[in-house]
């Protein structure tokens, strides 16, 4: 059994969405999908996701799971689309939505009638959870401080980390979200390290090519200025 993983950089947004599939099986986990949305109109599309859904069925493959690492600020999911298009599949995202949810509901003035108990969703997960995928598993860290629901989906030797990790210049260096730092920077990076890999797959990214969001995790002895308490993780590009 081997894992294939596909990545599509949505530009507008430097986002990497992900389409990961068991060779065998066929069955496959669409993460983090991006929808296209113009700033200037307000209006949605579904270009991108058209585009992996496109791949998908080029390939023959089967789609599981829609995978969200966390609640996106700087992006719309285009889950929705993905459910429209291939039914079976199930939308899944951290338990911790709930608190993201409550959150936005104060923050963005949302009618009282907005469910904020994650019943958008099919599944919420929590920290060991398991999830087939053919004759592979996706097994469910959950690593908070981005976002209270983020989670890291580690499937074979790869771990999508969405954006617990960032990328930054020339891909050679991640940092830790600034609030991660503040809170619970510790327990996150300590998630992080219990991925039996150390190949991780980020969601933003503005400086590698499409394809090649992979980076090896590294504690980095630089510190920040902003807290005495903060820590950096350094990424190395695969040779």
């Amino acid at each position: 059994m081997t894992l294939e993983v596909r990545s599509f950089l949505h530009e507008p947004t430097s986002t990497y969405s992900y389409v990961v599939w068991d060779t065998v099986t066929r069955k496959a986990a669409i993460i983090d999908p991006a929808l296209d949305f113009d700033p200037g109109s307000g209006a949605t599309g579904t270009d991108f996701a058209a585009s992996m859904s496109a791949f998908i069925h080029e390939h023959g493959l089967e789609p599981l799971w829609i995978l969200e690492t966390h609640a996106h600020a700087d992006h719309l999911s285009a889950a929705p689309y993905f459910k429209e298009t291939f039914p079976r599949a199930r939308v899944a995202i951290g338990r911790g939505i709930t608190d993201v949810q409550k959150h936005f509901r104060r923050v963005f003035n949302l009618e009282p009638g907005f469910a904020i108990d994650g019943s958008q969703f099919d599944r919420l997960l929590d920290e060991g959870d398991t999830l087939p995928l053919g004759e592979l598993a996706i097994r469910v860290i959950a690593t908070p401080g981005h976002t209270a629901d983020s989670l890291t989906y580690v499937i074979a030797d790869a771990a999508f980390v969405g954006d617990s990790v960032f990328m930054r210049t020339r891909a050679r260096r991640v940092a830790i979200f600034r609030a991660a730092v503040r809170r619970r920077f510790t327990g996150q990076y300590r998630s992080c390290s219990r991925c039996p890999t150390r190949r991780a797959c980020t969601c933003v990214t503005t400086t590698l090519p499409a394809g090649g969001s992979i980076g090896t995790l590294r504690p980095s002895r630089r510190k920040r200025r902003t807290t005495s308490t903060s820590a950096a993780a350094e990424a190395k590009p695969n040779s």
